[in-house]
């Protein structure tokens, strides 16, 4: 289970974090806990709750967290048939996994991203 516990971190996107005004230490700290508490594909299976508890972290300042993962596009929630609210990070951030397969998913992420931007459009122009 190489797979399960092998991490790649890719310098360029914490470049970017880093340089960004909008985070603050706080944020800094719990995106380091989720790449501890990612699975393989990069799936988060808390929510900020659960980790601020589970790490001794304020609950707002968590949230905040998560909040400024998602609008930057580092955190992104993923649909499920089951009713389960999942996360991923993105996969220019990182990869948990086999770190070939990490290409793939960087494609497939700006691919959705694509098609995001383009329903948006869309639906200003149906209406």
């Amino acid at each position: 289970m190489a797979e399960a516990t092998t991490l790649a971190v890719f310098p360029d996107a914490l470049l970017e974090i880093v340089q960004d005004g909008d985070f603050k230490r706080s944020t800094l700290r719990f995106l380091l806990i989720l790449f501890v508490e990612i699975k393989p594909a990069n799936y988060i299976d808390w929510s900020a709750h659960g980790l601020a508890k589970k790490y001794d972290m304020g609950y707002t300042s968590a949230l905040n967290a998560w909040k400024l993962l998602v609008q930057k596009d580092w955190l992104r929630w993923v649909p499920s048939d089951s009713g389960v609210t999942r996360y991923r990070l993105s996969p220019h951030l990182c990869w948990r996994g086999r770190p070939w397969k990490a290409r793939v998913a960087q494609k497939n992420w700006d691919a959705e991203a694509e098609l995001a931007r383009l329903a948006q459009t869309w639906a200003r122009e149906s209406s």
